[in-house]
């Protein structure tokens, strides 16, 4: 949610994409008016990824009559979703891999 580390940390991510997290993790500091540094900010950025993904796939199941994971992924694939949260998804729904 807006205010959110989690939130500030996909948001400069999307907003600075060249930055390090080192530059990253000073914009976050500045905002929230405490000291983050980069490993601190590289773990939030990767707990925001996760939550994200989660609320993705939750509205794209929340959408489908019948709700298995095989059709979830499929959903995600035709909306072009399925790339930007792939690295985030439990392994077994990795279809390279389970082909």
């Amino acid at each position: 949610k807006p205010g959110s580390v989690l939130y500030s940390a996909l948001r400069l991510r999307t907003d600075h994409p060249d930055a390090d997290s080192t530059a990253l993790a000073t914009m976050i500091s500045e905002e929230h008016g405490r000291e983050i540094p980069a490993a601190t900010y590289r773990q939030n950025l990767r707990r925001g990824r996760v939550r994200f993904a989660e609320y993705v796939v939750e509205e794209v199941a929340n959408g489908m009559e019948s709700v298995d994971a095989t059709k979830i992924q499929d959903e995600l694939i035709a909306i072009g979703l399925y790339e930007h949260i792939k690295d985030v998804l439990p392994k077994s729904w990795n279809k390279e891999e389970s082909e």
